[in-house]
């Protein structure tokens, strides 16, 4: 009895012992299973790593390397699918189906050794052999990279994407080139159908296609392309000044017969109010000169929302900065090209290196400037952006400006005063002035308070104060008087001159500062009597 005890016992003790045994071996397998795929996992993290070569930091090379960054059309392929040439250089490619057959063809660019300018390459997909064959080349009238952009576009509603290649020649002037496949199976090429040259500006004007188009079910409209120049200016007057250019504004449409783009209407805008003496002050020829016009923050004159969007330069640290709400974007103003009605700036996104934002700059004013934002090749072009318009500055232009001319105060108090109420054009707002107080009628509400006039930095400022805890009204506005057109005969000729209509007042929401005033949001009203 004792001995089967004892043997149940033993048997007992080897079973647990043969449990222990287990968990020992398993602890032991897992941790060599952990081992393993660590060291596994360390070696594919060897293997994935790259090797950088790393160049002195020379003179030369960050010359190199600036010319690198800068470029307005680089991008980060650097091979092509087109054969090159001997004595061919690669600078940027492009994938767009210019042939329209569901297979991406490539343009790339290229530049010569046999000439300065840059040329445009075409390679159609040959889906048979899976190769592509170089089409006929395309010499533009560029020589730098940055100083032009390319891309693809439905311009004519076909459902075909057009190449389009546009930017500032050395000259200073605008080009633009527009290209269509011809899909001849003896000679296919593309062909230009639109050449346009300006010292203004050029751009195609979008407009809304139907959803049929945009289902492929039917063609879209065309896009016209409008070209602003300016008139051949006449010889100097009497007084001795040049005289001021007027704008040639041409709009294109495309002609389905001719396969071109023909003018189809022309209209003369007489010159701006821009004096031909300012004028000079500011395109002395030197970029220097006109970024130091440029520096300052500038404001949009007319916004769609109610948040109004600024525009700041700051030449000295080489910056662009584009301010919304609490939202602002910065880029790094990288080239700058004098114009002979503004400047063309090329410019590179701080926080993404290879978005590229092109500001074409044209002057409208003393103290205004139209601008033009065209983006990265990658991306559609459009008439307008949410950033293009007219700008205004927010600052003194005592640099270049002699502010003597200045209207002073007491005509706007005595124009205030005079006659009868002033009514909003598109409210039922009126008011009327006095000495010092004023009266505003709003339907059946009725307001009254005390107004005073001011100068503060180039703008001439109207503040309200109210005599009820509520008011229609911001607590102060910049002033200015509308203007009209009216005809003159001059040597026998009749002639349109822009006059100030002091029937028509402008009052723009504005925050006052010490030194200046900066526009603010609120309804800016035109008021007429």
């Amino acid at each position: 009895m004792r001995k089967d005890i004892k043997t149940i016992i033993f048997k007992k003790n080897m079973k647990s012992k043969s449990i222990i045994l287990f968990f020992v071996f398993a602890v032991v397998f897992l941790a060599v299973i952990f081992a393993i795929s660590h060291q596994i996992s360390k070696t594919e993290n060897k293997n994935i790593s790259r090797a950088k070569i790393i160049n002195p930091a020379s003179q030369t090379n960050q010359e190199e390397g600036s010319e690198k960054k800068s470029s307005g059309i680089d991008s980060e392929q650097y091979e092509t699918l087109v054969t090159l040439l001997p004595g061919e250089t690669l600078i940027s490619t492009l994938t767009i189906d210019f042939s329209n057959d569901g297979y991406d063809d490539q343009v790339i660019v290229v530049r010569k050794n046999t000439s300065q300018n840059l040329f445009l390459v075409p390679g159609l997909y040959d889906s048979e052999s899976g190769n592509y064959t170089r089409l006929a080349e395309i010499p533009t009238k560029f020589s730098r990279s940055r100083a032009f952009s390319y891309s693809g576009m439905d311009l004519i509603g076909d459902h075909k994407e057009s190449l389009i290649y546009q930017g500032i020649d050395d000259s200073g002037n605008y080009v633009m080139e527009v290209f269509l496949f011809n899909d001849s199976k003896t000679n296919p090429e593309l062909l230009n159908i639109g050449d346009f040259y300006s010292d203004g500006t050029i751009f195609i004007q979008q407009t809304e296609r139907s959803e049929s188009y945009e289902f492929s079910l039917s063609k879209g409209e065309s896009y016209s392309i409008w070209v602003y120049k300016s008139e051949k200016q006449e010889a100097a007057g009497d007084s001795g000044k040049p005289a001021v250019a007027n704008q040639i504004q041409q709009e294109y449409k495309w002609n389905a017969a001719s396969k071109k783009y023909e003018l189809a209407r022309e209209i003369k805008v007489n010159a701006g109010r821009l004096a031909a003496n300012e004028l000079s002050k500011i395109q002395d020829g030197t970029v220097e000169t006109f970024a130091s016009f440029l520096n300052g923050l500038w404001y949009k004159v007319s916004n769609s929302d109610s948040k109004i969007r600024y525009v700041f330069f700051d030449y000295a640290s080489k910056e662009i900065i584009l301010l919304y709400g609490d939202i602002q974007e910065v880029y790094e103003w990288e080239d700058s090209k004098l114009r002979h009605n503004g400047i063309y700036l090329t410019t590179i996104n701080a926080d993404i290196m290879n978005f590229h934002r092109r500001f074409d700059l044209a002057l409208t004013g003393v103290d205004e400037i139209k601008i033009t934002i065209r983006d990265d090749v990658n991306l559609i072009i459009k008439e307008n952006t949410m950033w293009d318009g007219n700008y205004k500055k927010m600052s003194q232009q005592s640099d270049f400006f002699d502010n003597s001319q200045v209207s002073p105060l007491k005509k706007f108090s005595d124009e205030l005063k005079k006659n009868s109420a002033w009514s909003s054009v598109d409210s039922p707002l009126t008011i009327s002035f006095d000495d010092f107080t004023y009266t505003l009628q709003n339907s059946s509400v009725t307001e009254s308070g005390v107004y005073v006039l001011s100068r503060v930095g180039a703008y001439n400022v109207i503040q309200f104060r109210s005599d009820s805890d509520s008011t229609m009204l911001n607590d102060a506005y910049s002033m200015e008087f509308g203007t009209k057109l009216v005809t003159e005969t001059v040597n026998k000729k009749t002639i349109e001159k822009k006059i100030t209509d002091y029937d028509s007042l402008i009052l723009t929401p504005v925050k006052i500062s010490p030194t200046d005033c900066f526009a603010t949001e609120g309804k800016i009203y035109t008021f007429s009597r």
